[in-house]
């Protein structure tokens, strides 16, 4: 993920990368955002400062037995404020987070332009590529056709080029993720789960 920094920064980088994956993000409307949050952050923070000052202020005038009515007032004012500045912040830092995971990450120089897989070009091959005498179907037609692979579901759950396993596919990847474990963890790792 980029930072919100980062984007400011270095934006004709962002908006040549978001041109180059063909993305629709519209980067102004998130700089716009990130503007709008900074500039309410700020003003909540001088409010703070304001508050911080006239309650010190009472704390010496209650001391010296004087009347404190206005700043009272004027702390209830500042008050309602920064209550009213902090409810526009968190709407406007939930949009803010929705909107910066969008934000896809840079891309090296060498990235061909381009929508699609299609447009993509092939650098190098490794290893001897297999012949067949027959016409190999791709891993999604495998796994439709075996039961294991689910994939309306996975576009409804996460969008395209998504895969759920299901049955045999499901018990395949944890037995895979099972004798990995038992295999590092027999050769001296420790399993750890966040």
């Amino acid at each position: 993920m980029l930072s919100a920094q980062f984007i400011r920064e270095q934006e004709k980088l962002v908006r040549d990368c978001l041109k180059k994956r063909g993305s629709a993000f519209a980067l102004d409307d998130f700089l716009k955002l990130d503007d709008e949050r900074r500039k309410i952050k700020t003003e909540t923070e001088t409010r703070k400062a304001e508050r911080n000052t006239v309650s010190r202020k009472i704390g010496e005038l209650t001391k010296e037995k004087k009347d404190i009515s206005a700043l009272r007032e004027q702390m209830k004012k500042n008050g309602e404020e920064i209550q009213a500045l902090e409810q526009k912040l968190a709407e406007k830092e939930l949009l803010f987070e929705k909107q910066i995971l969008e934000i896809p990450n840079i891309l090296a120089d060498d990235v061909p332009e381009g929508r699609t897989e299609l447009d993509n070009r092939e650098i190098r091959r490794e290893g001897k590529i297999p012949q067949f005498d027959f016409t190999p179907k791709s891993h999604a037609d495998l796994g439709a056709g075996l039961d294991i692979i689910d994939s309306p579901r996975a576009v409804k759950i996460s969008g395209s080029r998504f895969a759920v396993l299901k049955a045999a596919g499901a018990r395949l990847e944890r037995a895979l993720m099972n004798f990995m474990l038992d295999m590092h963890t027999a050769k001296g790792y420790t399993e750890v789960s966040p």
